[in-house]
């Protein structure tokens, strides 16, 4: 679970995924994609005296806007679980200008081997938002298929 936090410590947005992953050391590794394609304007034209853009030229760049999450190396040590975890978490902030609509990109980028115990939800990563004075928190819950 991919959360937002607010000043006060208590979640304001959160997001839910879920994976299963193999302890065999054959396999690979799970990845997690949730992104968007955003438009960036990359030319306009206005007409009048005050210069107000009427038309907008976009391209539809592959801005990667979402959620990556990738494992790797997964095994059980002494009934919790090993796990290098890769997370990319990125979102669309407000411009510092909104006549020309600039779309800020804000990104969380996390990465560590982690050791969690099983049934358990632990927070594995956390960082301060850069434009509030919340968090952005990773918590992951391990449960044995067995």
């Amino acid at each position: 679970m991919v959360q937002e936090v607010g000043p006060d410590g208590k979640p304001t947005n959160s997001r839910s995924y879920t994976a299963t992953v193999s302890t065999d050391p054959r396999e690979e590794g799970t990845s997690i994609r949730a992104s968007a394609r955003i438009p960036v304007a990359t030319g306009s034209f206005s007409s009048g005296e005050d210069n107000t853009p009427v038309n907008a030229q976009y391209q539809y760049q592959m801005l990667d806007v979402g959620v990556n999450i990738d494992t790797h190396n997964v095994r059980e040590v002494g009934g919790r679980l090993s796990i290098h975890i890769t997370a990319d978490i990125s979102s669309l902030g407000k411009s510092p200008d909104e006549k020309l609509h600039q779309p800020v990109l804000r990104q969380n980028k996390w990465q560590a081997t982690v050791l969690i115990p099983l049934d358990k939800p632990t927070v594995i990563f956390t960082s301060d938002s850069l434009d509030n004075k919340g968090s952005m928190q990773m918590v992951v819950t391990a449960t044995s298929l067995q």
